[in-house]
C-alpha cells in the first residue's frame, strides 16, 4: 500500500533551500537529490506506507558515494526495522567556490545530511571521507614535487603524465587535482579512487625514509530535524601500502560508531528483523513440501553426499577433502552450505562473521552475505601494514605445527557480537584461538558454525566451557581401526550446546 506525499513539500532546512534556490551557490550539490525533489513537486514520488509492514518500521535516506558502502549500511539498519530507501551518491564540490575552503570535513558531511533530510523529509545518514598526505619539511625540501605530486614544476608549462592501467588520466582531472593541492601536501574530500591512486603512485615512486603516511579521515552524520549526531573514523597507512581502498576502512569505522550511538539514542531494536525472520523460519520448517523447505536442507545434504563419494581417510584419522574444499573448491556446494549455516545461525544476531584463513573464508563469505554483515578473518602471521593487532597462537592437530593468528585492532570493536565460521571442528584449537582473539577485543562470541565436525576429536569437550550454540552440517565419525568412517544422520536445524 502506498500513499502520496503530503501537500507540504517545502525544503525543511537552510541547506536544502540553498540547493533549490537558483540565486544561491551551495558549497555542495547533488543532481540526483535535486531531481528527486522536482519529482516530489510534480507529485510523481510516492512513499511506502509502513504501518502494516512486517519487515520495517521506519524509512531513512542516505548520502554515500560508495555502492558497496550503501549496501552494507542498508543491511546493517534493516535488522533494526529501518529501510534506507534512497541514496544520493553524487554530492560534489561546487567548482571555484571560495567558501569551500572554509568548511571543515564535519561541516561538509552535515551539509549533505541536512540537505537530504530537507528535500526528502526522511532522517538522513551521510558519509564523507577526506584523503590527505602531509609531507614533512624535510620531504618538501628534498623533493618539492612531492609537495604537489600532480602538478608540474613552476613555470614548466608541461602536462604531467599520471598513468592508471597504462592509460594517461584526463588532463581536466589532473587540473582539478592540482587545484586542490597546496604547498603542504595533498587534500581531497570525497572518494575519487583514480585520483587517490594517482597521488599514491606519485609518492611511492619517490619513497624515502621520511615519506609521509597516507591518511583517510571519515565523518558519518545522522540528522532527523531534531537529533544531530557526528562520528569519526581514521585510517593511516604507510605510503608504500597506500591505495584508494583504504577509504572504506575509515568510512566503516565511522559507520560502526554511528550504529552503536543510534542504537542507544533512538532505542533501535536489533531484534526487530530477527523476530520476523525466526517466525518465517518456523513456518518454513513445517513439512509443507514447499520449495523453501527443500532449500533449507540443501547444503547439508549436498555436503554429506560429497563426503561419502569423494572424502579419503588418511593415516592418523585425518579426513582428506581436497577435491571439493581444501584444494579444489566446489563453488555451488560452498554457496549452499554457507546459506544454510547462515539461516541456522541467524538467531544469534551477529554484527560480524569471524573466521581464520584460509579455508574458513569459503563458507564464511557466504554466511556473511546471507546475514548481511561484514566478515573479518584472522591472518596466519603478522602483516607489515598492520601496526596494532590482537595475536595468539595455537597448535594444529592436523599439521602438528604451531601457528599464529592475528587481527588488526581496528577491525573488531568492543561489544561486537561475533559468529565464528570454520571448515572443520576436530580438536577445537583453531576455534579456541579465535575465541581468545574475540575476548582480547572485548567482543562476544555468539555462535559457531562449521561445515564438518569430527565426532570424537575432542573439539566439543575442549570448548565446552564457552557455552555457545553450534551448528555443523555434517558429523563424521572415524571408526576405531581408522580404516573407515561413517557419516552420522541428524535431524536438520537441531542446534546443540558446546
Amino acid at each position: 500500500e502506498e500513499m502520496m506525499m503530503g501537500d507540504d513539500i517545502e525544503p525543511l532546512t537552510n541547506e536544502a533551500r540553498m540547493l533549490t534556490n537558483a540565486a544561491v551557490t551551495p558549497p555542495l550539490f547533488s543532481p540526483t537529490l535535486r531531481a528527486h525533489y522536482e519529482r516530489r513537486l510534480r507529485r510523481e514520488y510516492v512513499v511506502e506506507d509502513l504501518s502494516d509492514s512486517f519487515d520495517f518500521d521506519d524509512e531513512w535516506a542516505a548520502a554515500i558515494s560508495s555502492p558497496s558502502g550503501f549496501h552494507a549500511l542498508s543491511n546493517l539498519y534493516a535488522r533494526c526495522g529501518v529501510k534506507i530507501a534512497l541514496n544520493f551518491h553524487d554530492f560534489m564540490e561546487v567548482p571555484a567556490l571560495p567558501s569551500n575552503q572554509a568548511l571543515s570535513l564535519t561541516e561538509k558531511a552535515l551539509f549533505k545530511a541536512k540537505s537530504v533530510y530537507g528535500l526528502t523529509g526522511f532522517p538522513a545518514i551521510a558519509v564523507l571521507v577526506r584523503f590527505s598526505v602531509t609531507p614533512s619539511s624535510a620531504t618538501n625540501s628534498a623533493d618539492p614535487a612531492l609537495a604537489n605530486p600532480m602538478s608540474a614544476p613552476s613555470g614548466a608549462g608541461r602536462r604531467v603524465s599520471s598513468l592508471r592501467d597504462g592509460v594517461p588520466e584526463d588532463a581536466s582531472e589532473e587540473a582539478a587535482v592540482a587545484a586542490m593541492v597546496g604547498p603542504q601536501g595533498f587534500v581531497s574530500d570525497g572518494e575519487n579512487g583514480a585520483q587517490v591512486d594517482a597521488v599514491c603512485r606519485r609518492y611511492q615512486a619517490r619513497l624515502a625514509d621520511n615519506s609521509p603516511p597516507a591518511v583517510w579521515d571519515a565523518r558519518c552524520v545522522y540528522y532527523d530535524g531534531v537529533s544531530e549526531v557526528v562520528t569519526e573514523g581514521l585510517c593511516q597507512v604507510d605510503m608504500v601500502f597506500a591505495e584508494a581502498g583504504y577509504a572504506a576502512v575509515a568510512a566503516q569505522h565511522a559507520v560502526d560508531w554511528m550504529y552503536e550511538e543510534l542504537l542507544t539514542r533512538l532505542n533501535l531494536d536489533m531484534n526487530r528483523f530477527y523476530r520476523g525472520a525466526e517466525a518465517l523460519m518456523t513456518d518454513a520448517r513445517k513439512p509443507t513440501g514447499s520449495e523453501e523447505v527443500v532449500k533449507a536442507f540443501e547444503g547439508a545434504a549436498m555436503l554429506r553426499e560429497k563426503i561419502a563419494r569423494e572424502a579419503v581417510l588418511l593415516p592418523g584419522g585425518i579426513l582428506k577433502v581436497s577435491s571439493f574444499l581444501n584444494h579444489m573448491v566446489d563453488v555451488p556446494l560452498m554457496e549452499a552450505c554457507g546459506e544454510e549455516l547462515g539461516e541456522r545461525l541467524r538467531k544469534t544476531m551477529p554484527t560480524k562473521i569471524l573466521t581464520a584463513e584460509s579455508t574458513g573464508l569459503l563458507p564464511g563469505m557466504v554466511v556473511a552475505r546471507t546475514l548481511g554483515v561484514p566478515l573479518v578473518y584472522a591472518r596466519k602471521g603478522r602483516l607489515i601494514s598492520v601496526s596494532d593487532s590482537y595475536q595468539t597462537s595455537f597448535k594444529s592437530n592436523t599439521k602438528g605445527t604451531t601457528s599464529e593468528l592475528m587481527i588488526g585492532t581496528e577491525y573488531i570493536s568492543q561489544g561486537e557480537k561475533l559468529l565464528i565460521i570454520d571448515d572443520f571442528l576436530a580438536g577445537g584449537s583453531t576455534i579456541e584461538a579465535l575465541i581468545r582473539l574475540a575476548k582480547m577485543a572485548h567482543a562476544t562470541v555468539v555462535g559457531l558454525g562449521v561445515l564438518i565436525e569430527k565426532v570424537g576429536g575432542g573439539g566439543r569437550a575442549s570448548l565446552s566451557g564457552f557455552r555457545i550454540p553450534v551448528e555443523s552440517l555434517a558429523k563424521v565419525k572415524v571408526l576405531p581401526d581408522e580404516s573407515s568412517f561413517e557419516i552420522i544422520d541428524e535431524e536438520p536445524f537441531e542446534a546443540g550446546m558446546l
